[in-house]
């Protein structure tokens, strides 16, 4: 119904008046998005440096330096082109929907091959509660963050009437099903112990299964990354 770009400003423009929409847009602007583009280039850089140092943690100034390249050279591309950070989120997206794919397919095998021991008392732990609860919900708002993001770009969409509903509506049971997927493939080579352990969960479980081609998965996942910390810059700006 408001066709306008900037994400939640406007709606708040809208039904509250300028001074709330300003105050989102500044913590958006100082705090919120910068912290999640530097989240997400993190890691980026802890996957990338992962196969180079196995059976350790890489050290905090390689992971560091990684970051800073990634995020500068992505604020540099946005800067110079809109089509040039168009084509790198469209091939990023196919990539990471590649390695989704690949993960989801080696895990139905695993468990089709009867691997399902890891799902014997899967429930079994700490007594539930409403701070449990809440913490396991907050955890994972990070597979779906991104669900508001092409509301930034609504005056850039063709026919925002009808491609913003259907995009959404694709979208996020399509992230839902994936990640659901994705941690079932996880549990079929990974304890939860383990994999929460690991400081790399997709090479973790590419080590044991895809191996010798496990290099393709923190590949891909590095790209998945870069996918995520551009979609952020690009709709950052607007």
């Amino acid at each position: 119904m408001i066709t306008k770009s900037g994400g939640e400003y406007p709606y708040l423009m809208e039904a509250f008046g300028p001074i709330p929409a300003y105050l989102f847009s500044w913590a958006s602007l100082i705090v919120i998005k910068p912290s999640s583009f530097a989240i997400i280039c993190l890691s980026f850089a802890e996957y990338t440096a992962a196969p180079f140092y196995p059976g350790c943690d890489p050290p905090t100034v390689v992971i560091k330096c990684l970051a800073t390249a990634a995020l500068v050279t992505i604020t540099l591309v946005n800067a110079l082109s809109v089509k040039w950070a168009s084509y790198v989120q469209n091939f990023f997206a196919v990539a990471k929907m590649v390695i989704v794919i690949i993960i989801i397919v080696s895990g139905i095998v695993l468990l089709a091959q009867g691997n399902t021991k890891n799902f014997n008392n899967s429930f079994d732990g700490p007594p539930l509660s409403v701070g449990t609860i809440s913490l396991a919900f907050y955890n994972g708002l990070w597979a779906y963050d991104g669900w508001n993001q092409l509301n930034y770009i609504t005056e850039e969409l063709k026919d925002p009437y009808r491609n913003l509903p259907l995009s959404i509506v694709i979208g996020i049971p399509l992230v839902t099903v994936c990640y659901v997927l994705i941690n079932i493939s996880y549990f079929t080579v990974m304890t939860s112990t383990e994999l929460l352990q690991s400081p790399a969960v997709a090479v973790t479980f590419g080590d044991r299964v895809l191996y010798p081609a496990s290099w393709i998965v923190p590949l891909f996942v590095a790209f998945s990354t870069i996918g995520a910390a551009n979609g952020t810059c690009f709709t950052a700006g607007r």
